[in-house]
């Protein structure tokens, strides 16, 4: 089957109403922890908004929400930022595989929400981290950084961040 025989599903999502991916990013979190944790992802899921719009894509798009954990995954296992200029490329390459993956088709609009918040959350939050200990430069956060990419990274597409490139030219593989 040739690629324009495939339905693609439309990546864009309605602006979710409430946080309701929140629950996901804070559940790992102590008790005491978690009220300070939902605050800190939702700053950080609404700063993507206007995050987005400078970086030239749409903002309530999973295609963009997938690039931008990437983008963290791999800003945090590298310990460097990643240029601006890599995650438009990035953001519509991703738009391309949700818009011919089955799974994502039969996904309901909330479940999109909902995984919006966890990709975009947790994709802000390892690349604000990064930056920040690139700041501060602290090896064991460093560390704790590159295993949370890794870990993400590997969670949510498959891959092995050892093989993975991403550039101007976006995301792929490498032996």
């Amino acid at each position: 089957m040739k690629m324009s025989d495939q339905k693609l599903s439309d990546t864009a999502i309605a602006k979710p109403a409430d946080m309701i991916g929140i629950d996901v990013l804070v559940a790992g979190y102590q008790d005491e922890q978690k009220a300070e944790a939902r605050k800190t992802f939702t700053r950080m899921i609404e700063m993507f908004e206007s995050l987005a719009e400078k970086l030239g894509v749409d903002a309530y798009d999973m295609g963009s929400a997938s690039a931008a954990l990437i983008a963290g995954c791999y800003a945090a296992y590298h310990n460097r930022e990643l240029p601006a200029e890599y995650f438009k490329p990035l953001a519509c390459q991703m738009k391309i595989v949700l818009a011919v993956d089955p799974k994502f088709a039969r996904m309901s609009m909330t479940e999109k929400q909902s995984m919006y918040h966890i990709l975009v959350g947790a994709g802000v939050f390892l690349t604000m981290a990064q930056m920040e200990n690139m700041k501060n430069k602290n090896q064991q956060v460093a560390a704790q950084l590159k295993e949370a990419g890794k870990g993400f990274l590997s969670k949510f597409a498959q891959m092995d961040i050892r093989h993975v490139k991403l550039d101007e030219n976006g995301l792929r593989e490498i032996k």
